[in-house]
């Protein structure tokens, strides 16, 4: 089962605070949260973050207040009724956890392939979710250790067959990390539209646009390589 995507946070080359989070997965079923945990005020004065992503998030219908921040600190408190209704978009970090854990896992439901992240220049974005659960090591058992790339994918694409265009769908709300995470998959369709429609080479769609193919294809390569290949060129190292 294929989830596409987004974060928003606020970092300064040492920490990555998550600001919001958004995940669909490939049937179409959408997850979306704020975090209240990050600072309000910090974030109001990084520039390019205060234009392009706090212009972004959501107010709680429950709240007459049209400052982000007061809402934050009342959802804190528990005092935000919101959560009676699942209408108030915050959360605090230990619910946005265990909410996106359960999307996945019911999402994932009847599917016989573990779950696969796809994401859009998505280092970062593996980082803010891995750390949702502790370490890399703490991640729910099932999930993988890293999250595959659109843009890699689209630049692999384009470099095994150049002069080929491919049109990207447009986003209407950049950095709203719902509206990102609804694109990454909009863009993944249309990639394996163009793979299919476009006269190349169809190794081109196994390799990046199936990521379990290509692994297993890679496992028959290596072996044979390592068949191959002299036991005098490989060192083992014994426990």
């Amino acid at each position: 089962m294929r989830f596409f995507y987004d974060t928003e946070f606020l970092e300064d080359g040492q920490t990555i605070k998550l600001i919001s989070l958004g995940m669909v997965s490939e049937k179409g079923r959408e997850y979306y949260a704020q975090s209240c945990e990050f600072d309000y005020a910090e974030a109001e004065h990084h520039p390019f973050v205060k234009e392009h992503v706090l212009s972004h998030l959501l107010s709680c219908p429950t709240q007459f207040s049209f400052h982000h921040g007061q809402e934050m600190h009342q959802r804190q408190r528990g005092r935000c009724k919101g959560e009676l209704i699942r209408s108030c978009p915050w959360r605090t970090l230990d619910q946005l956890r265990w909410e996106l854990f359960h999307f996945v896992e019911e999402c994932s439901r009847g599917s016989d392939t573990p779950p696969q992240f796809w994401g859009y220049f998505a280092d970062y974005d593996h980082v803010v979710l891995s750390q949702l659960y502790g370490t890399m090591m703490d991640l729910p058992a099932g999930w993988p250790m890293y999250t595959r790339d659109l843009k890699q994918t689209l630049d692999d694409i384009l470099f095994d067959h150049p002069g080929l265009e491919i049109e990207m769908p447009k986003n209407p709300e950049p950095h709203n990390a719902l509206h990102d995470a609804r694109w990454n998959r909009w863009l993944f369709e249309e990639l394996v539209r163009f793979v299919s429609d476009q006269a190349v080479d169809p190794w081109v769609g196994v390799r990046h646009l199936d990521g379990q193919k290509f692994a297993e294809q890679s496992i028959i390569e290596m072996r044979n390589t390592f068949a191959s290949t002299s036991s005098d060129s490989f060192t083992r190292v014994e426990p």
